[in-house]
């Protein structure tokens, strides 16, 4: 299910495995490539609320026990970041503080 979308025709959402199990999230970028990652190791919970000009993503994640919020940088994004979810969603708002 797609929440985001910036200019660059940059699409961030979530999907549900084959068994309805668990949620990952996505990234479709504008050439039609799809990415999908998990912010935690267990991959059971991962998904965008939202995503900026540069298509930095913020989100939440299950990591064990708990839910932590994430930041997913660009264009290598390797392991996200956790903190916690209200900072999370608001730095990816805040271009010129992220490094993309």
């Amino acid at each position: 299910m797609p929440v985001a979308i910036n200019d660059a025709g940059i699409v961030a959402g979530s999907v549900r495995d084959s068994r309805l199990r668990y949620e990952h999230s996505f990234v479709r970028e504008a050439d039609g490539t799809i990415t999908t990652f998990d912010a935690a190791a267990n991959k059971k919970y991962t998904v965008p609320h939202a995503m900026n000009a540069k298509g930095v993503i913020t989100g939440a994640t299950l990591d064990a026990n708990h839910y932590r919020g994430f930041v997913r940088s660009r264009p290598t994004p390797g392991r996200p970041l956790f903190l916690p979810s209200e900072r999370a969603k608001s730095l990816a708002f805040r271009d010129p503080m992220l490094v993309a």
